[in-house]
Formats: C-alpha cells, structure tokens, sequence
C-alpha cells in the first residue's frame, strides 16, 4: 500500500475528507482551511473548534463547531454561515461537535456532549432542520460510511469496542444487527477519541493508543533523576492528584470498558483501595483532587444521570454536591476551578455554590490554574505554532507571556512563587513568578526531559489534565506511557 505525507498548513488535530479527495482541517489559532493531497491550502474561515472535525456535502455546504459557539454552523459555497443545530441546555447539552454528513447531502449526524446521560449520544439532524434523533446512547466521535447503493452506515465507540450498523433515515433509526469491527479501540487522552475511519472498501483503525498498555506514576528531581515509580500496573491513568505531604495519591483509571474508576493510594503504607467505581462499567468517576486541608477530596460523577461535582471527606462515605460540571483543580480553602456544565470554566465557592467565569477564551484556552493565593492565573492557550502557557491577574488584568517556543500543562509551586510547564517535546521548565500588580515573570529555565516514547509531541490532555504535579520537597511526579500509540491496522472488503 502506498502511504502519502500531507503537510497541513499549521498545527492541526483533526483532518476529515472532503469531496473531490480535498481535505479539510482547523488549525490550532481556530481558522478553518482546505486543500488537496497534492498540495496547495487556503482559508476559508475563522472560529471553528481544533479538537472537532469537519464535514463537506457533495453540494459544497460546510458543517463545523465553532470555537465561539456551542451548536454546529454552516458554510454555504456563497461563504455566508449559519447555525444548523440547536443546543438543548434545559436537558443538560454542552456542545455539539462531530458532524458527518450522509450520502444525500442533507441529512447529517453529530456527537451532543452533556452533562445528562440521558441526552448525550449521537443524533441524526437534517439542513434546514431543528430537529434532530438520537440515533445511539454513545459518546464517540461518528463517522458515515457511504455504500454505493446509496445507503449509509454509522460506525462509533462504545464501551470499548468499534461498531458499525445500517442507519435508516425515514424511520430516524439504526437498523439490522450491530457488527463489531475490534474490541481494542484505545482512546486518546487528548480527545478522548479513538482513532478509526472507513470508506465503503477499506477501515482503518489504531489498537491501543499513546501509553496502550498503561502507565507509571515515576518521581524525578529537579535534575531528572528518577525515584522511586508508585506503581507500575496503574492501568491507562486519566488523572492524578497528591497531597501536599506527598502521604495520598487520587488516580482515575480506564476501566475496560472505557470508562473511569477512581482508586486512592496511600503512599505511606504502599496500599490502594478502589474508592469510587460502577460495577456494571457504564458510568464514570473522574477527576479527584484534594483540598488543600489533605482532608476532603471533590470529584466529578455521572451516577445521577448527568455529570455532577461532589465533595468527600476521606474518613467518610457522605458526599455533598456541589454544582453541575467537572473537576480540576482545588487551589483554596473553599474554592475550586471546574468545568462547568454550561461549557464555561469558573472558580467555585464549595459553601454558597456560587461560580464566578474566569477571564479565558471558550474552546481555546485550557488547563486554567489559580495561584496558591488566588492572585494569578495561569493557562494553556492553543496558538498557530502551537499551545503556549500565559498568565494574568485575577480576576482581570493583562495577559502576560511565559512559554517561549511552546509550552501546555501549568503547575504552581506550593508556594506560588514558581510555575512549571512542560514543552512539546517534554522538557520540565521553570519560571519565578513576581506578585505584583502585573505579574512578573522570569526567564523560562530548563530542568529536566521527561523520556517520551517514539519522541511524542505533547498536546495538552482534555478537560485541563496535567502530566505531572510538584511534590513538596523539589521533585515532581511524572505519569509515563509504558508504551507508544497502538499500530494502524488496516481491512479491505471487511
């Protein structure tokens, strides 16, 4: 088989097929572009969403998700846009992304992500059109396979395995007996969508991805010696949170069926307990950190049929809801940064429930992180070359540049006097922050290269995740793939 490097014009995390073998990317910077396999780019708009891909009708109408929005928008060949779909946010919806158009050129499918469980799947829409079905109960990025009688068939995720069925669209509904293609579909922690793709005679699709067969959570210094790894059977970790004295260690894990368990090691006494999990794997606890008082922990749970965020004491089994979204960081007494349900990042008050928005760009900005002492906010903010870190007062202020050349995954300090951020190419660096009315900030200081499999570049994880966290005593604790992405198996006449 004969294989064909294209070079998009800028950093890229999606490319779909248009019609006429073109193809069609956003940029890391928003802006949307299209070109052929034998060169050549241009734009054509601005606004679209990096992580969501494209989809062209043989008419030449263009669906995408814009980076300033939550519902798809149309591009017609006129160049004028319009909104397509509809955002039901009384029942929980976040945004819609992932569209797919079907062989009739009208007819399209697309990915509702959510706080409800009820609601999110993958829905049937039509142009011209608010109405739209739910065709599936699954949270994976769809992709239509057009078959020359004219019929089309969806192929998804779902609990781990790759499907494909028949959709009929004069009953809006998936038909006939559902084909398993693979049941080792890897998902990647950037996305959280595995990698596949089909045409009516070839399906492609990557077994296992980055850190396939698990990760280890591995101590260095500042000058990248190692220490001692925590464990190296922890499974494909999505997130990890340690306590100040470095005593407890939250992770949230893949369960085999794609969803998230969470476990709670102590690191004091080498034991680990399975704290929070569904014995039937169908729904997911992610997103533990602890609280600076190292008593009470908050994590994310779908249990109630959408996705809520609850506090725990660790001596105890009550938990007490907060507010409707997701979990990432815990900085204060009393306050944590989360991603709301509403697709907006805020900084909560755990008593009155209140949550102020923070100062970023919906859709481009990610991995927010308040200061020790809530002065300063540093983030991650996807750019033409690249992501880049920032900082900025808070709670407004001007922004101020930290990473030179690249940088994603913020950290503080304990202290809040230091921030750490990784390159692209792994690199831990340092910068000293001054707390002044504007934030000043040193020159970026390399400390060590964290080993990356096949020499990855990094692209920072989704829902604001970090690699690495600072302990207290000037090491830091590195979550390590155990192996590089899962190799591209291609079928024909499957």
């Amino acid at each position: 088989m004969d294989v064909t490097s294209v070079d998009v014009v800028g950093k890229a995390q999606l490319v779909s097929w248009a019609p006429n073998d073109r193809i069609l990317w956003c940029r890391s910077d928003t802006t949307l572009w299209t070109g052929t396999v034998a060169g050549g780019a241009h734009q054509i708009a601005t606004g679209c969403l990096p992580s969501s891909a494209i989809a062209q009708s043989g008419t030449g109408t263009i669906l995408f998700a814009p980076s300033d929005h939550r519902e798809l928008m149309a591009i017609n060949e006129g160049g004028s846009t319009a909104r397509v779909t509809v955002l039901d946010e009384a029942h929980g919806e976040i945004r819609h992304v992932y569209p797919s158009f079907l062989p009739d050129g009208t007819h399209f499918v697309f990915l509702v992500f959510g706080s409800d469980l009820g609601q999110v799947g993958i829905y049937l829409g039509a142009l011209g059109s608010e109405t739209r079905t739910r065709l599936v109960e699954a949270s994976s990025r769809p992709v239509v396979i057009a078959r020359p009688d004219g019929n089309a068939d969806l192929m998804f995720l779902q609990r781990g395995s790759l499907i494909v069925q028949r959709i009929d669209v004069a009953a809006g509904r998936l038909t006939g007996d559902p084909r398993v293609i693979t049941d080792q579909i890897g998902l990647g922690l950037t996305s959280f969508t595995g990698a596949y793709s089909a045409s009516d005679r070839l399906i492609a699709y990557r077994r296992g991805g980055q850190g396939a067969d698990g990760h280890q959570l591995t101590w260095f210094d500042r000058s990248g010696r190692p220490g001692e790894t925590i464990d190296a059977g922890l499974g494909l970790i999505t997130s990890f949170s340690l306590t100040r004295d470095e005593r407890m260690l939250l992770v949230g894990k893949f369960t085999r069926a794609n969803t998230i368990s969470e476990w709670l090691y102590d690191l004091t006494r080498h034991a680990s307990q399975q704290i929070l999990h569904d014995a039937n794997e169908r729904i997911s606890f992610d997103g533990g950190a602890w609280a600076p008082d190292e008593k009470t922990f908050i994590y994310a749970s779908a249990e109630a049929g959408r996705w809520m965020i609850y506090e725990r004491q660790i001596d105890g089994q009550h938990d007490r809801p907060v507010i409707a979204g997701t979990v990432m960081q815990y900085p204060r007494p009393l306050q944590l940064v989360a991603y709301l349900s509403t697709g907006q990042w805020a900084l909560v008050n755990t008593i009155d429930k209140s949550a102020s928005v923070l100062p970023v760009e919906n859709g481009v900005t990610n991995q927010p992180r308040l200061s020790p002492d809530g002065r300063v906010l540093a983030y991650t903010v996807n750019q033409i070359a690249g992501p880049d870190v920032f900082l900025q007062p808070y709670p407004n202020g001007r922004r101020v540049a930290v990473s030179v050349g690249g940088g994603l995954d913020p950290e503080w300090s304990a202290d809040g006097k230091e921030l750490f951020y990784l390159t692209p190419d792994g690199w831990v660096m340092s910068v000293t922050i001054g707390h002044d009315t504007v934030p000043t900030v040193s020159q970026p200081a390399r400390l060590f290269q964290i080993p990356l499999p096949n020499r990855e570049r990094l692209q920072p994880l989704t829902i604001g995740r970090s690699r690495f966290q600072p302990g207290a005593h000037g090491r830091f604790l590195v979550s390590l793939p155990l192996s590089p992405p899962g190799s591209v198996t291609v079928r024909t006449a499957w």
